[in-house]
């Protein structure tokens, strides 16, 4: 499956990143404008269709942390690109830059279309993303309907030109820049031909034909195909026209002038890293990219369905039951008002690469009355069919924003939690597949197999073979990597009840007892 692209972008004000390719472009006539022009949206092309992010992970180790984002497109929230838009993370994906980035209008296109980056293809033209496909493809259709408008580069340089947007398109040339110049990709792929066309320009032979590698990229109605790993003949994405070839066509009989390609001049020289940034840089690619499959996996929600109340009524006598379902169970609490709303689980029972014969990793997303105090997270994990080896864990996750919702979407389960984070599982399987949460195979005596990944706070209790609540442990508190401990006793009652209802009055708590107040929402 193809990525919409993603890179993770470090916000740093102040540090400078001296780009060749716009220094290249300030000096540049017309004809060397177009040139650049059309091979730095062939990279966003190229990069675009990267088959997934285990792959553009592996090609890059830059040093994230020194990415910036100037003026241009200046906001704290814009940290990835979406199909050449800079846009926002959340929950460590790339979402769609009409949510939040300031910098992006609509123009003439619809709710269901994206307009195409402007810098790249003028402004108004539009692509459907009402399908996955369609999103998977966008930048590949907006190449596709830029050639079908007979616009040219040299109406988006005009227009780009005449609305003083020609920074913001040179931000866009930086980063193709940085990525190639602090990576492994500088050798490979579309990054060599960026180089030889920045050399190009700067040695005034900017009129040559591009060099090979030319673009990877394949698109078809279902979507993008991997550039890499399919067999077979593949359709090109345009190639950028040379510019003494613009607009003109060829007499009849006659062949088409192409000038000889010339050798690439010596690379600019970059500055050169440490070992100790370098390893930091990997450490923070490696936790911010997943993948993502739907769109709308990524999106914080925040208007889901609010909490009936603070606290569970309560009740004269209780009994816990399940309607067995056949992508999860819906959980109930039977009382003396009638069954009541307890949540729903999902299991894994293998075998496959989580679950071995006869374990089981079960989960329940517990939002008891729909109650904002007892709504929190349980992960059994059942090893050899024995009680006694089972690992139980209690998660409570904060804000409380929206009850816990289950979903069926198409081949897999999307479960939205109490912080409006989503996690993805498969529908066959009960497996993870992204979102929130990670985990790894199920295994005797290791607790860390499940983890939160998300921006909340998330409180965890563990327990083998029995109820975490009622231990005398202690409880982990975590956030963007920084952590402490807390008796369970301060956080749940003897009965096993959360104390808190209220996030605010809570996270005070957490930071009273966490010195340098670590924790907010």
């Amino acid at each position: 499956m193809k990525i919409l692209f993603l890179m993770t972008l470090w916000l740093c004000a102040g540090i400078a990143f001296a780009s060749p390719g716009s220094y290249a472009w300030k000096k540049a006539d017309l004809a060397g404008k177009i040139f650049l022009l059309q091979e730095y949206k062939a990279f966003y092309l190229e990069i675009g269709n990267t088959e997934s992010l285990a792959d553009l992970e592996a090609k890059t180790s830059l040093r994230w942390q020194e990415f910036f984002i100037s003026s241009a497109w200046a906001s704290e929230n814009l940290d990835c690109f979406y199909v050449g838009w800079p846009s926002r993370r959340v929950n460590n994906v790339c979402t769609s830059p009409a949510r939040n980035n300031p910098a992006y209008q609509t123009g003439a296109c619809s709710s269901g279309e994206l307009q195409c980056q402007p810098r790249f293809y003028g402004k108004d033209l539009c692509v459907p993303i009402g399908t996955q496909a369609q999103r998977n493809s966008a930048m590949a259709a907006c190449e596709r309907k830029f050639q079908e408008s007979g616009r040219s580069a040299a109406d988006v340089i005009a227009q780009t030109q005449a609305e003083g947007k020609e920074a913001a398109l040179l931000e866009l040339i930086g980063a193709a820049d940085r990525i190639c110049g602090e990576s492994e990709q500088r050798g490979r792929g579309i990054c060599p031909r960026i180089a030889a066309a920045v050399n190009r320009v700067r040695s005034g032979a900017s009129e040559a034909v591009p060099t090979e590698p030319r673009i990877g990229a394949r698109a078809t109605a279902e979507g993008a195909t991997p550039p890499t790993r399919t067999r077979g003949p593949q359709t090109r994405a345009p190639t950028a026209t040379p510019p003494d070839t613009i607009n003109r066509r060829p007499t009849t009989g006659t062949t088409p002038r192409v000038a000889a390609p010339m050798a690439a001049q010596p690379p600019v020289r970059r500055p050169t890293q440490t070992q100790e940034q370098l390893e930091q840089a990997v450490v923070i690619a490696n936790r911010g990219l997943q993948q993502v499959n739907l769109s709308d996996d990524c999106e914080v929600e925040r208007q889901g369905q609010p909490f009936e109340r603070d606290e569970p009524r309560n009740f004269q006598f209780v009994s816990l039951g399940a309607q067995l379902d056949e992508n999860w169970d819906t959980l109930v609490t039977n009382s003396n008002l009638g069954p009541v709303p307890r949540g729903f689980q999902i299991v894994n029972r293998g075998p496959n690469e989580i679950v071995a014969t006869g374990d089981q990793r079960e989960w329940q997303f517990i939002s008891s009355d729909n109650s904002r105090r007892e709504t929190y997270i349980t992960i059994g994990d059942g090893i050899g069919g024995r009680v006694s080896n089972n690992l139980e864990s209690v998660i409570v996750l904060i804000p409380r924003r929206v009850q816990p919702r289950v979903e069926s979407l198409g081949n897999v389960v999307r479960v939205t939690l109490a912080t409006g984070e989503r996690v993805i599982f498969d529908k066959a399987s009960g497996r993870v597949l992204r979102g929130a949460f990670r985990e790894n195979r199920v295994t005797q005596g290791n607790f860390n197999n499940v983890a939160y990944t998300g921006t909340g706070i998330s409180i965890r209790i563990n327990k083998r073979a029995g109820d975490p609540r009622e231990s005398q442990g202690q409880a982990t508190i975590t956030q963007n990597g920084r952590s402490c401990q807390v008796p369970t006793s301060q956080l749940w009652n003897r009965d096993a009840n959360f104390r808190y209802s209220d996030d605010r009055q809570l996270v005070q708590f957490l930071n009273q007892r966490c010195s340098g107040g670590r924790f907010s929402i």
